[in-house]
């Protein structure tokens, strides 16, 4: 199976999914239609199914972050950024949402699971997201604010000099909890409060409990909190966690919509849909 080929199958799984919970009937209809017509309704209708950031999170993020592109741009770091974005975040997202898609398959096809069941398919699906496109998109803003003049420096210990990190390399290898608490004291805290750093840590090194109801148990280190998550909960986690990350890639490719723009005069025109879809734009909003 090719690359584009994964993507359309993403992409109907994304509409099937959508409709058989919000519409029985539209759903009973499309699961009627060939193959080709199956394809068709997506072009026509992706736009009302994919994940859309939410606007006042595009609106703040764009007023933000073009800025700080626009420095990046005249650093000449354009290259490392767009780098990140399409071979890096897009391609994580994407396997993001289809890993969550194969684990859903094989548990709604588990007869007779039970709550604690359910609930850890969202386990190893927070943690990819967590792990893939969120990382990226942290790591890409800590690298343009450093651009722009704010300093990230970090001791190894407590009595060693601060050592100044300056690279996307360097960048990576530093701790999350440091970079979350850096984005947070520039302002960027809207951009990552998805991203729960102890739950990620609950889940990457098993500490956590989950009850015969199917609640889900860790502990915030810091505050030394303990939290419990339903389904439910876990659910809308998920969800808050991808459509911040994609809120961050909608908004850092509308910037570059010049770029992607002639990338995509090169591609042939059944190809220019997936692609959109996976860079996270309309062909509309490539002015």
């Amino acid at each position: 199976m090719t690359y584009v080929d994964d993507a359309k199958e993403t992409m109907m799984w994304v509409i099937e999914s959508s409709l058989k919970s919000s519409d029985p009937n539209e759903y009973a209809r499309y699961m009627s239609l060939s193959m080709e017509d199956k394809e068709r309704y997506v072009r026509e209708n992706w736009k009302k199914f994919r994940v859309n950031p939410d606007k006042d999170c595009l609106d703040r993020m764009n007023n933000v972050l073009h800025p700080l592109l626009d420095n990046a741009t005249q650093r000449g770091a354009t290259d490392t950024i767009q780098n990140e974005l399409v071979a890096g975040m897009a391609k994580k997202m994407n396997n993001a949402i289809e890993f969550h898609r194969v684990l859903k398959k094989i548990v709604e096809n588990t007869p007779d699971k039970t709550p604690r069941e359910r609930i850890q398919l969202y386990l190893p699906s927070y943690l990819m997201l967590f792990e893939g496109a969120f990382t990226t998109e942290v790591d890409l803003i800590v690298f343009l604010l450093i651009l722009s003049g704010r300093p990230y420096d970090r001791r190894r210990g407590a009595s060693d000099n601060p050592v100044a990190i300056t690279s996307f390399r360097q960048i990576r290898s530093q701790r999350m909890r440091d970079k979350l608490h850096y984005l947070e004291e520039q302002g960027f805290g809207f951009a990552i409060s998805a991203g729960d750093y102890d739950l990620r840590n609950a889940i990457a090194h098993s500490d956590y409990t989950l009850t015969a109801e199917g609640s889900f148990r860790y502990s915030r280190r810091v505050q030394n909190v303990a939290i419990a998550l339903s389904v439910d909960e876990m659910d809308k986690k998920h969800e808050a966690l991808l459509r911040e990350a994609s809120c961050f890639q909608r908004s850092a490719m509308l910037f570059y919509s010049g770029f992607f723009k002639r990338f995509l005069t090169t591609l042939p025109e059944s190809e220019k849909d997936v692609w959109m879809d996976k860079l996270g734009l309309d062909l509309d909003e490539l002015e």
